[in-house]
């Protein structure tokens, strides 16, 4: 089916603008901030797989995005790629699940999150206080999505 990636893109855009709609509600409660990031982390799988999908190449059954857009030949920064490795853990456990299989993914999804998400405002003696970086407010990871999606010819 020649255009079968055009409804793996459409489906890409209903995911992103229902994650837009969690994003402008997360104020209220009960709060779904796991679920927005994963289907933040689904809408950006199902870009990437239909850009694989119109460019012919075969991919293995996976939501690990970084292997996915490197197999789509997608530049992206590290800091790009360390967010979507955030993401297809949402979209892998942490959007559905409380804990993962594996203690071991846990541990390295939380350091991963405290590298990539939230920066050093202050060391008092050797406790480091952060703050969020807002890396994964809608509008950030729009503007990425928006940089994916300019791989996949309309």
């Amino acid at each position: 089916m020649n255009s079968e990636h055009g409804h793996w893109h459409s489906r890409s855009g209903d995911l992103l603008i229902s994650a837009k709609v969690l994003w402008d509600n997360l104020n209220r409660k009960p709060f779904c901030w796991n679920v927005y990031k994963m289907l933040m982390g689904m809408a950006f799988e199902l870009l990437i797989k239909s850009i694989l999908k119109q460019k012919n190449i075969d991919f293995e059954y996976t939501h690990k995005l970084r292997g996915l857009a490197i197999q789509a030949g997608i530049k992206l920064s590290e800091e790009e790629f360390n967010l979507l490795d955030i993401l297809s853990e949402y979209t892998l456990w942490a959007g559905k699940y409380p804990v993962p299989k594996n203690d071991e993914f846990f541990k390295k999804h939380y350091e991963n999150e405290q590298n990539q998400l939230y920066d050093e405002y202050q060391k008092v003696s050797d406790i480091s206080l952060v703050t969020y970086n807002g890396k994964l407010d809608f509008d950030y990871l729009h503007k990425i999505w928006s940089k994916i999606s300019e791989h996949y010819e309309i």
